[in-house]
């Protein structure tokens, strides 16, 4: 995979309106736990939000963030 350039992403795009803490769940829920054990959180609790907003920019941009859709039967 090659990525080229750069571009800009609101957080109304990749995130929408959705609370914060859930949303870093939903990031969590999209990461194996190979890359959850890469995750280096800094020691201020404060700063962890930064993060998990720096890896869902990137699940993002994969397109591995998007909400899984359920359909009822």
């Amino acid at each position: 995979m090659t990525l080229t350039g750069r571009r800009s992403v609101y957080p109304r795009d990749w995130k929408g309106s959705l609370d914060a803490d859930a949303f870093i769940e939903r990031i969590k829920q999209r990461i194996d736990a190979a890359e959850h054990l890469r995750v280096e959180l800094p020691s201020y609790s404060s700063l962890h939000h930064n993060v998990w907003d720096a890896i869902g920019i990137g699940l993002h941009a994969l397109g591995r963030l998007a909400p899984h859709r359920v359909f009822p039967r």
